[in-house]
């Protein structure tokens, strides 16, 4: 087929029938020489991971308590892989695990200093819809989350002495450590956008925010309770186009 519209002619060589945007003066957009609307986004399975920063709403808080020297951790590195399922270009299934690096509070008083850790697990499974602008995706998302999470405090107490009708006695100090785990479902919702700068590769970033909720595994009355936002960035391959 050759094109003359534009005054000097083009050669376009393409095996089998000539695409209808030929026939009609246009730009068949998938000819290498350029079109005016882009590929579809990737259809069926996808792996991704990637990493960014996490952030507690509540263990902070109640990790210091009263005590007024103490310094809690906000935002901190974590880490994702997962997988997902278009089921065409605009809705789509994902599981997920999400491991955020550990917070780390410490807090000290007159007579006592403690170091509080909190270490969570987190599987996610949410659906998904996006819809296409040029090469990128732009998606919301909602479901549930899976936490299995550990905290644990260990609180070191100095010596005291008190002083009743002028005897003194001495009560020495020493070492708890109170370790407390839990395990539960919780919401979850975000959105995010992902940029395919090649066919079956892409990258992606994305807002999450997740409920935590979990009962004590060994039939304690505590409970956990506490909401995390985490900011992510990473890759996504398409395992086929």
């Amino acid at each position: 087929m050759v094109d003359s519209t534009e005054g000097s002619p083009d050669a376009w060589l393409r095996q089998g029938p000539a695409p209808k945007s030929w026939l009609k003066g246009g730009v068949d957009p998938d000819s290498p020489v350029g079109g005016r609307s882009w590929r579809p986004v990737p259809s069926g399975l996808a792996i991704f991971g990637g990493g960014g920063f996490v952030s507690n709403s509540d263990i902070n808080t109640i990790s210091c308590g009263s005590t007024a020297n103490c310094t809690p951790n906000g935002f901190r590195p974590g880490f994702t892989a997962g997988a997902a399922f278009w089921i065409g270009p605009h809705i789509a299934v994902e599981g997920s695990y999400l491991k955020p690096l550990k917070i780390s509070v410490d807090g000290t008083d007159q007579t006592y200093a403690f170091n509080t850790q909190f270490s969570a697990d987190i599987i996610t499974v949410v659906g998904k819809i996006g819809t296409q602008a040029g090469p990128t995706r732009l998606y919301g998302f909602g479901g549930m989350n899976y936490q299995r999470s550990d905290l644990t405090t260990k609180q070191n107490t100095g010596d005291f002495s008190y002083t009743v009708d002028e005897v003194t006695t001495l009560v020495p100090g020493g070492t708890q450590s109170l370790t407390f785990e839990t395990r539960g479902w919780g919401w979850m919702f975000g959105g995010g956008v992902e940029i395919w700068v090649k066919p079956r590769f892409a990258i992606y970033g994305e807002v999450q925010r997740l409920k935590l909720n979990g009962t004590d595994t060994r039939g304690g009355e505590g409970i956990l309770n506490d909401q995390m936002t985490s900011i992510l960035i990473g890759a996504r391959f398409a395992m086929k186009r």
